[in-house]
C-alpha cells in the first residue's frame, strides 16, 4: 500500500494524510495547484524545433514536415529544455512508428526504413520516448531499445489517425510526464533522467506529416502555407519556381510491355508439364541468398533483375540496378534470392522477393530456350501461376510445392 501511495503522489495525486496532519483540509485551489502541470517554468521564449534528420523541412521552428524518402525522420528542439517545462507535440497524420520525448544532443535523428528513432539503443547519445503506432492501441515508454512500461489506454476514447496531440512535462529535470491524446490524466513514464542538457524530440515515418511543437503558455499560429486544406501529400510539394498560369506538366505514366509468352515445343515449360502430369515436380531449394547491394548479384540475378525492371514487375521507377538498392525502392534495401531445382532435367528456377511498404512481393523466373520468363508471382502469400495452362494439375502442383518450401505450408493438410 505504501508503494502505491508513493506512486500516486509521483503522478500528481494529493495525499489526504498530509492535509489531515496540517489540521485543516486543503482548499480546492491548493489541490488544483498541486495536480496541474506548471506552464513552462523557466522558459523565456516559445519552444522551437532546431536540427532534424533525413529529408524534410522546418518552418519557423514551429513545424517540421517530413520528406518522401523511405526513412523515419526525427527533429530536436533548438535549445535544451529548462528543468521545468510543459510542451505539446502534434502529428498531422500517423504512420507505423511515432516517437516523442526527450534526448541528449548526440542522439541520432533518423533511421533508414520505418522504426522508433527515439528510445532505441544507440552508440552515441540517449533518448527516452513515448512510442505508438497508427491505431494508438498501445503506448509504450522506451529507452535504450527496451520497453520500460506499457501505458494503459482508456478504451472508451475514440481515437483518430490525424491531428494527434500529446502533452509532455519535464519536472525538476528528472521526471517526464505525458498526457495521452484526448486525456487530461498525467502519467509518469520516466523518473530518473540523467543530469545534463535534454532536448525535446519527436519522429515520424509518414511522408508530408507535420510535427508541430507548441508551448501551451504562448502558442503560435501556423504558417499560412501549412494551413490550407490540402492532402498530406500536397503539403510537402515545393512551389513552382515561376509564377505562371499553366500548371507544370504532369509526369507521364510509364508503360511496360507484356512479359514474353511461353513456347510449346521441346525444351519448353509446357513440355515439362506434360512430363510431370499429375505427379510431383520434386521441387527443391538449393540456395538462399540475402542481397544488400548490386555487388551481391551474380550474372543470372542481374539478368533477372533487369527483366523485372524492363517488364514492370518490380522497381518500376528505377533506371539502374544500383538505384534498386540505394534509393530504398525495396524495404530496408534488402532482397532475398532463392534458387530451386526440380526432377525435370535442364530446368531450374530463381525466385526473388522483397518488401514494399510492409507487403512481401516475389517473382520466380526461369530460362526457356535462352529467354528469361516469369513463371510465378507471390503477393503476400497469394501465389499466382504465370506459366501456361494455369488450370492444369501440373501448374497447381507446382504452386503447392513452392508454398511448402517458402512457408512450410502444405495446402492438402490445410484442407
Amino acid at each position: 500500500m505504501e508503494k502505491q501511495v508513493k506512486s500516486k503522489i509521483k503522478k500528481g495525486y494529493v495525499d489526504p494524510a498530509e492535509n489531515e496532519s496540517d489540521g485543516a483540509e486543503a482548499q480546492p485551489e491548493e489541490q488544483a495547484a498541486k495536480a496541474a502541470p506548471q506552464a513552462s517554468a523557466g522558459s523565456s521564449e516559445p519552444i522551437r524545433w532546431g536540427e532534424h534528420g533525413g529529408h524534410g523541412d522546418c518552418h519557423d521552428g514551429l513545424v517540421f514536415v517530413k520528406g518522401g524518402a523511405r526513412e523515419t525522420c526525427g527533429v530536436r528542439s533548438e535549445k535544451p529544455l529548462p528543468k521545468d517545462m510543459v510542451w505539446t507535440v502534434r502529428f498531422s497524420v500517423l504512420g507505423s512508428h511515432q516517437a516523442v520525448g526527450v534526448a541528449t544532443k548526440d542522439a541520432p535523428l533518423s533511421m533508414a526504413g520505418y522504426h522508433y528513432v527515439f528510445g532505441d539503443e544507440t552508440e552515441e547519445g540517449e533518448s527516452w520516448a513515448l512510442c505508438f503506432s497508427r491505431d494508438q492501441s498501445t503506448f509504450t515508454a522506451r529507452h535504450d531499445g527496451h520497453e520500460v512500461e506499457e501505458i494503459d489506454v482508456e478504451e472508451d476514447k475514440a481515437r483518430k489517425p490525424t491531428n494527434v496531440e500529446i502533452r509532455l512535462r519535464l519536472a525538476g529535470g528528472k521526471e517526464l510526464f505525458v498526457c495521452l491524446p484526448g486525456s487530461e490524466t498525467e502519467v509518469l513514464i520516466f523518473s530518473d533522467l540523467p543530469d545534463g542538457d535534454l532536448y525535446a524530440v519527436a519522429s515520424t515515418p509518414y511522408r508530408a506529416c507535420q510535427v508541430i511543437v507548441q508551448d501551451p503558455a504562448c502558442p503560435r499560429p501556423l504558417p499560412k502555407s501549412l494551413t490550407s486544406k490540402t492532402s498530406p501529400k500536397a503539403v510537402n510539394t515545393p512551389p513552382h519556381p515561376r509564377s505562371v498560369r499553366k500548371p507544370p506538366p504532369k509526369k507521364k505514366k510509364r508503360t511496360f510491355p507484356p512479359c514474353p509468352a511461353f513456347d510449346s515445343g521441346d525444351g519448353s515449360i509446357t513440355a515439362a508439364m506434360d512430363v510431370v502430369g499429375t505427379g510431383s515436380w520434386g521441387l527443391k531449394q538449393v540456395e538462399r541468398k540475402v542481397l544488400k547491394n548490386e555487388n551481391a548479384l551474380n550474372d543470372r540475378m542481374r539478368q533477372q533483375m533487369a527483366f523485372m525492371m524492363q517488364y514492370g514487375l518490380m522497381f518500376r521507377d528505377c533506371d539502374s540496378l544500383e538505384a534498386c538498392f540505394n534509393e530504398r525502392s525495396v524495404d530496408d534495401g534488402i532482397l532475398i534470392s532463392h534458387t530451386l531445382t526440380c526432377k525435370v532435367p535442364k530446368l531450374s528456377f530463381n525466385y526473388i522477393e522483397g518488401g514494399f511498404g510492409g507487403n512481401s512481393m516475389g517473382f520466380m523466373m526461369t530460362e526457356e530456350n535462352g529467354i528469361t520468363k516469369n513463371i510465378l508471382e507471390n503477393c503476400d502469400t497469394d501465389i499466382i501461376w504465370r506459366g501456361p495452362a494455369s488450370k492444369s494439375k501440373a501448374a497447381k502442383k507446382f504452386v503447392k510445392e513452392f508454398k511448402k518450401i517458402r512457408y512450410d505450408i502444405d495446402e492438402d493438410d490445410e484442407d
